[in-house]
This record gives structure tokens, C-alpha cells and sequence, in this order.
């Protein structure tokens, strides 16, 4: 892009200018310019183009399908008419919903039993929260109908179909040449068709939804010629209603403005948009963004190459910008354009002759008026018909639809989801919070920015290490703090199952190990580890799978790079012990232990030299899962986990130790929904316990939450979402150096990925940081601890990418700059000294940055 000081107004003086924001933007804030001139927030982190699988409608097998849908925002949800061959060519239609690129179809619902022609319009209209579905009755003398449908979940109900248009029109005849031109004017809460009538001359009517029918106005005549395909859109910004058709007469295409009034339309301004070249296919869409639409169709008379260009409307006239080219060679034929407002760019779709009839797409980017495509992808391997585009604005994805001839002619959809970014249109850094739509002061090339919270969190990290060249779980790190040697311990797969620890020597983002060491021959589960202080000794909580599952716990000495251990101590002899937990009461110089069998059993432990003994044991309804937790300024342990009654939900309770025994107040619960993967940490700073895990109810999601220990009881805030996706092998960890728990994850949504957020407590609040992936592998049975000698944060994990080897990675975290360092904008709108292609500037102190500098 240009120098920012190009951009700047008279006065700004090259520091900082005044923008109007889209979207609320709190101080400290990357912002990317927008093509209208606004600033709008750096925050969609990096996505890869993806496109899902293909999901097929299973009955009927072969259909009259489809070029035509649309998306019901207030249901997520997109519906499909089509008429079914297989059940007298009745008129149906379908629901496809989706997840990410993940796309699922519903059961077809009915909406006339009358035999119809194949051409149809659908609309949403967002005022009525319904779909309109336009058609030709064979069976009522080819009247046209409409009717009104309401989402559901994944299915549809329609109101009674009610007469449009009554003179009798033959759409399509049995190949669906035409379509049907559908709108939703927003200005005036009308649905606008567009449709040729029997003398094949194009006309507009404007409906009325109401409950769950539709009224109409008069018909009226687009223009006197003959016309076949039709395309609309609806230009917000000139409050009009952009009618393309190809010219049957001449073959030319035309343009025309419609103007709502009432219940009545008015068009002019016939335009030739491609004369005199003959001209089929065609799509048209609005983008909001830049103000305009886009045209795509197939030039027949230029080789039927695949064309398109910008339209915009002012005053009564039409601006036409450059015509361009996409795809190959070969015919591009039912070419449909969408815009994704997400990502910034426009998916054209078509069946390519050149690459033996199969469906491809091609993406688009805008630049004023201009555009630019890239090359072309295939997104059905097989024979393609009858191409619709609908933009999913929740899921931030684009649904393609279209008639799979290699499949039986099966209605088919697919998920595509574009590439993310708009980190490289960064303009500069808020001085001040700005409302949605308000204007406010953003500090851009040469202005300094002030600003304490400028580094919410940036994370960064050194390769991965193997620990243990075989196959690994159950998994866990404790940090000796007297010999600054991080501890793993283990179960090797790879040596009969054998309980195994390994030291770990810290130096930067890099790990070293010494050579493992045996401290259970036997098959031993579920492993938690914790440092003694005062004893400067860890002790492992295991479960011995070899002698009936009995709970046991062992003493480890680290010298060096080597560990040794004493005899191991049972504190719990009845079959079938799992779960265990651990945690280290430094108040009373006490080990805290869990297992559980058909119930929790917790014992108290005192370490004596090389051993450990435990006094009388506390029993408790089962639990699963969970983590103990010191709170040291309460000088209570605070377990939390997963109440394994009728419900899952998660739970917490305070005990306290006395002596060699442990008691507890009653259960609160953070979660009345099922939960798995509770994690838990002591915010020592905000003195809170904070408790991160997966809801099972709402989609495996991870979530966290914040504790305040009173007494013998603890409260909780409300729940916040730090991953809306599927978040397994969660472990929290408290970074002393920047006085911030952090949460570690793979994210079962993004390829099993190692992944981090920051955590922020704010009163019994939390919020949550972006992710930051510190592993593009598998990172299976994840843990991680703190060393808080080097200030990082260690993972272990189960490379399940390389064999499942016991793998380390070592995170840098901070909250703040780092004078001197120049600090870059990544893809997810943060700042960080890892190098992208947009220098931010350099630090001048811990919370100055010079932008550009």
C-alpha cells in the first residue's frame, strides 16, 4: 500500500489522524484500513483456504436440482428448493446447515403438491426472519407461485402458496435454462422477484411477507425484450435493485435499476454490459465493502471464457469497471459469484468444460473498481450441474451447491472457507476506545502510542524435543526449583509399560534431557507429579496397573541431570483406582493425593528423606478427571473435577489439611453441564483459582472459569469460551514472570494442533487472549508446567505425528514490550518480535511503541 502519510488529512501531522471505526475498538488496538475509509480491528487470525467434503442429499437419488439458494441468518441455515422427478415433479426443498467446513443436510420438505417447472428465486428477508420460494405451477395453467417457508433446526414449514403472477409461463421446459432474480430490499423490507413471463419479456414484482404468507403487488415490465438468464442484487447504497439479463434478440447483456416504492417497482437505465458479444450464465452480488456489485457470466461470443467486472450505481446511471477473465480455458458455464465479508473476497463457482465438466471455483480480491482472480480449484472430481452460491456469514464460510452428475444427480453441498487475513492493511494503533460508527484518534506512521496493555500476550517458541524415543502417555511435569530442573514422568509404551521420569535442563526456548530412569517396573497409570520446597523432593501419584490398580506414590531426588527414588508407599489397596491428582500444601508442608475408584479417596502425605508415609484416608462420591490446586494466601487445597453422578457437571470443593487427614466443605459447582478436561491453577496475583476445561454440551468447547475460596467454600463467575471448537488435554499453568495463568490445548478443531491462549482475571471474570499454535502437529495427551527459573512455559506431549514419541516444547510468554525490539502485526491483528511482513514499529519502553519507527 502507499506511505501511511499519503493518507494522512491536512493537520494530522504525520502522528496520529481521526478515522471512523467499524466495529467497537478499545485503546491500544491494531487497526486495517477499509476501503470506505474506515479502521476496523486486526483480529481474524490467519485461516487457510479449506474446503470440506461434499455432503449429498441420500433421497431422492436423481432430481431436478438446483441453481438457486439462500441463507437464513437468524437460523444459521441454508435452504434448497428443488422438484423431484421421483414423486411427480413435485416442488420440495431442503435445509443444509453447517459447521466450519463440516456441511450436513436435512430431510426434504414439500411445499406444493402441484407438478412445477425447474426454475425458481428464493429469498430471505431478514425483517420476516423467512424464506420465499418463487415457482411455475404446470398443474394450476403455470401460474406462478410463491410461498413462504420457516427454518427450524435443520428442516423447513411452509405457509399455502399464493398466486404472483397469473398468466401461465413454461420456465425452463424440462432443462432449467432460466432462473428467477430474488432480492431482499432492506430499505423497504420487500422481497423483490425478477422472472420472465410468457412472452419471455423480464419482469419485476415486490412481495410482502406476513407470518408465514406473502402478498404482491403489480407486475411490472423489466423492458419490452425478450430476455432468458436474470440476476439481481441489491445495491445498499444506492437503495436499488440491479437487474443483469442476457438479450435474447441480440444476445447482448443488459443492466437495469429497480426502484421499490410501495408495493410497486420502477426500472431504468438499460445498459449493455458486454456488447456485442452474446452472453449466458450469469451471476451478480453486492459487496458492501466496496459499494458495488460484481458481474460474472460466460462470454459465448468471445470463446465462453469465463468474464467479470465491478458495477456500481449513482444518480441514474451505471459505472462499469475493467472486464477480466478467470479460470482457464474451456466454457465456464453456471457461473455464480458470492461475497465473503469475512475474509474480503469473492468465490465465483462454475462447471468447467475445459476440465471435463467438473466444478471448480476460483477466488477474487477487490481493489477499487478492479479485480483480480486466482487460478482456479476443483471442488467436485465429476460431472457438475446447476451451480448455486450462498455466503454463511456465522460460520464465515461459502456454501456451494450444485447437481452432482457423477453422483446420481444427487443435490449436493460443500463448505469453502477462504483464506483470512487483514493484517497487511494495517494503518496504526488506537490512542483512545471508539465506538462502533464514531470517530476517534488512531496513531499511525511516526506517532508514538502509549499504551500498558499494547501486548495483551505474545507467545513465541523453540523446536521440539524428544524425551523419549517410544511410544508415551499418561504424562506429566513438575519444575524443581532448588536444582532449576523441570521433571517429567511417564509411562514407556516402548518398555513394558514401565513408569519412567527424565530431567529436563531449560536454556532459552531449547530442552536437553538426561537419560530416563525406571520408578515403577510395573504397568503404571495415570501419572501426576509435584515438587516438595521444603524437602526439595517430587513425589509421582500413580496408579499400579499390574497390582490390581492400587494407588501408590514415590519420592524422587534430582542431582544433576539424573533422578533417583526411593520405595514406593500404597495409601490405597482397592481395585481399580484411576484418576489421579496431585498438589504440594506448602503451608503444611503436606503432600495432597488423589485417586479414584467406585469413590474419591484423597490421603495426606509427609515426606521423610526418601519415602513418603500417609495418615487416614477421606472418601468422597466418585470423580473423574480434575486437578488439585493450592490456594496459598487461603492455605487451602481446592479440588476441582468432573462429578461423575447423572450429570457430568463440573464441580469444586475446598478441603483442609490437618495433620496427616483432609476435610471438605461442600461441592459448588462452575459448570451444571457435562464437562471432561478439567484443568485448574492458582492465580496468585489475583489470588483465584482458575479452572479451564471442555464443555461437552455445547460441542466439546474449551472454557474457563474463575473461583474465589471463602472459608471452606468456594464461588464461581461466569463461564467465558477461549476455543469454540473441539479442545481436548487441557492444562493450566501459572507464568510468574508476567503474573498470568496461560492455558495449553490441542485443538481438535484445527488439526489436533498444540495450541495457547493468556488468561486475564478480573474480578471473578476472565477473558482470554488469541490463540497462538505452538505446534502444527498432533500434540495428544498435552501437558505442561512452569519453569520459573527461566521464566517458560514446558509442554510434554505424545507426538502422535511421529510415532507417539515423548516430545517437549519450550513457550516464551510476555505481556509487555521489550525496549529496543521491533515488534511486527501478526495475522491475528497482535504484536510480536516474530517477523511477519508488517513491521509495527519499535519499542521505546515497556509500553511505548514507535510505529514505523
Amino acid at each position: 500500500m502507499s506511505n501511511l502519510s499519503d493518507l494522512l488529512p491536512a493537520g494530522a501531522g504525520a502522528k496520529s489522524a481521526t478515522f471512523t471505526a467499524s466495529g467497537t475498538l478499545a485503546t491500544g488496538t491494531t487497526v486495517a484500513l477499509q476501503s470506505d475509509g474506515t479502521v476496523k480491528e486486526i483480529s481474524a487470525t490467519a485461516i487457510p483456504e479449506t474446503l470440506g467434503s461434499a455432503t449429498a442429499l441420500s433421497s431422492p437419488s436423481s432430481l431436478d436440482t438446483v441453481y438457486v439458494s439462500a441463507y437464513d441468518s437468524a437460523n444459521n441455515a441454508i435452504v434448497v428448493p428443488f422438484r423431484d422427478p421421483n414423486d411427480s415433479f413435485r416442488g420440495k426443498a431442503v435445509v443444509f446447515t453447517q459447521s466450519g467446513t463440516t456441511t450436513s443436510v436435512g430431510t426434504p420438505v414439500t411445499f406444493t403438491s402441484s407438478t412445477i417447472y425447474l426454475a425458481f428465486g428464493i429469498v430471505y428477508d431478514s425483517n420476516a426472519g423467512k424464506v420465499a420460494i418463487m415457482y411455475s405451477d404446470i398443474t394450476n395453467s403455470s401460474y406462478i407461485y410463491c410461498v413462504v417457508g420457516t427454518v427450524s433446526g435443520a428442516s423447513i414449514s411452509f405457509g399455502t402458496p399464493v398466486v404472483a403472477y397469473s398468466s401461465g409461463v413454461s420456465w425452463g421446459d424440462q432443462t432449467g435454462d432460466d432462473n428467477v432474480g430474488a432480492v431482499f430490499d432492506s430499505a423497504n423490507n420487500k422481497v423483490v422477484f425478477t422472472f420472465r413471463d410468457s412472452s419471455d419479456q423480464p419482469r419485476s414484482i415486490v412481495g410482502t411477507i406476513s407470518g408465514t404468507s406473502i402478498s404482491f403487488g403489480t407486475s411490472n415490465l423489466v423492458n419490452g425484450q425478450n430476455s432468458g438468464q436474470i440476476a439481481s442484487a441489491y445495491d445498499v447504497s444506492a437503495g436499488k435493485v440491479i437487474i443483469a439479463v442476457d438479450n435474447n434478440i441480440t444476445g447482448t447483456g443488459q443492466l437495469f435499476a429497480g426502484t421499490v416504492s410501495g408495493t410497486s417497482i420502477t426500472h431504468a437505465s438499460q445498459t449493455a454490459f458486454n456488447g456485442p458479444q452474446t452472453v449466458s450464465d450469469i451471476g451478480l452480488t453486492y459487496v458492501p465493502d466496496a459499494n458495488l456489485s460484481v458481474l460474472v457470466y460466460r462470454d459465448v461470443g468471445g470463446g465462453s471464457v469465463g468474464e467479470a467486472k465491478t458495477i456500481s450505481y449513482s444518480g441514474s446511471s451505471f459505472t462499469q469497471g475493467t472486464t477480466v477473465t478467470y479460470g482457464g480455458s474451456g466454457a465456464k458455464e453456471w457461473n455464480r459469484v458470492a461475497y465473503d465479508s469475512s475474509a474480503g473476497k469473492l468465490v465465483v463457482a462454475f462447471r468447467d468444460a475445459g476440465d471435463s465438466n467438473y466444478g471448480n471455483y476460483v477466488v477474487g480480491t477487490i481493489s477499487g473498481t478492479d479485480l483480480t482472480f486466482g487460478t482456479q480449484t476443483r471442488f467436485e472430481a465429476a460431472s457438475t450441474n446447476k451451480i448455486t452460491l450462498s455466503y454463511n456469514s456465522t460460520e464465515q464460510v461459502t456454501f456451494i451447491g450444485y447437481d452432482d452428475v457423477g453422483n446420481s444427480q444427487r443435490l449436493t453441498g460443500i463448505s469453502l472457507q477462504n483464506e483470512s487475513s487483514n493484517s497487511g492493511d494495517f494503518v496504526g494503533i488506537t490512542d483512545q476506545a471508539i465506538a462502533d460508527t464514531a470517530t476517534g484518534s488512531v496513531v499511525v506512521e511516526g506517532g508514538v502510542i502509549t499504551n500498558s496493555s499494547l501486548i495483551d500476550f505474545a507467545f513465541s517458541n523453540g523446536s521440539s524435543s524428544v524425551f523419549e524415543s517410544a511410544s508415551t502417555i499418561d504424562i506429566d511435569i513438575a519444575f524443581d526449583t532448588s536444582n532449576q530442573k523441570v521433571v517429567i514422568c511417564y509411562k514407556d509404551q516402548g518398555n513394558s509399560n514401565y513408569g519412567t521420569a527424565i530431567v529436563g535442563t531449560v536454556s532459552g526456548e531449547s530442552i536437553t534431557f538426561g537419560s530416563p530412569t525406571v520408578f515403577a517396573s510395573v504397568n503404571a497409570q495415570y501419572s501426576k507429579i509435584a515438587f516438595d520446597s521444603t524437602n526439595n523432593k517430587v513425589v509421582i501419584n500413580y496408579i499400579d496397573g499390574t497390582n490390581s490398580d492400587h494407588a501408590k506414590a514415590i519420592v524422587g531426588t534430582v542431582s544433576g541431570t539424573s533422578i533417583s527414588f526411593g520405595s514406593a508407599t500404597t495409601y490405597n489397596t482397592v481395585a481399580g483406582a484411576a484418576y489421579t491428582a496431585i498438589v504440594y500444601d506448602s503451608g503444611n508442608n503436606k503432600f495432597v493425593v488423589k485417586c479414584a475408584e467406585s469413590s474419591a479417596k484423597y490421603n495426606v502425605g509427609t515426606v521423610s528423606g526418601t519415602s513418603i508415609s500417609f495418615g487416614s484416608q477421606t472418601s468422597l462420591a466418585m470423580q473423574y478427571d480434575g486437578s488439585l490446586v493450592y490456594d496459598s494466601v487461603n492455605g487451602k487445597v481446592v479440588s476441582v473435577y468432573r462429578d461423575v453422578g447423572p450429570n457430568d457437571y463440573g464441580k469444586a470443593r475446598v478441603g483442609t489439611v490437618s495433620g496427616t487427614s483432609i476435610s471438605f466443605g461442600t461441592d459448588a459447582t462452575f459448570d451444571s453441564t457435562a464437562v471432561d478436561y478439567v484443568s485448574a491453577v492458582y492465580d496468585t496475583d489475583k489470588q483465584k483459582v482458575v479452572v479451564a476445561y471442555h464443555d461437552v454440551t455445547a460441542g466439546d468447547y474449551g472454557k474457563g472459569v474463575v473461583g474465589t475460596v471463602s472459608g471452606t467454600s468456594i464461588s464461581f463467575g461466569t463461564p467465558a469460551t477461549f476455543n469454540a471448537a473441539g479442545t481436548d488435554y487441557i492444562k493450566t499453568v501459572y507464568d510468574s514472570n508476567i503474573n498470568k495463568p496461560v492455558v495449553l490445548y490441542q485443538d481438535t478443531g484445527n488439526s489436533s494442533y498444540g495450541t495457547i491462549v493468556g488468561a486475564t482475571v478480573s474480578g471473578t471474570d476472565i477473558t482470554f487472549s488469541g490463540e497462538y499454535v505452538f505446534l502444527q502437529a498432533t500434540a495428544n495427551r498435552l501437558t505442561a508446567g512452569y519453569d520459573s527459573t527461566n521464566n517458560k512455559i514446558v509442554t510434554a506431549y505424545r507426538d502422535s505425528d511421529g510415532s507417539g514419541y515423548g516430545t517437549s516444547v519450550v513457550i516464551s510468554a510476555t505481556d509487555s514490550l521489550t525496549t529496543g525490539s521491533t515488534y511486527y502485526v501478526q495475522d491475528d491483528g497482535s504484536l510480536s518480535t516474530t517477523s511477519s511482513s508488517v513491521t509495527a514499529g519499535k519499542a521505546l519502553s515497556s509500553t511505548t511503541l514507535l510505529l514505523k519507527g
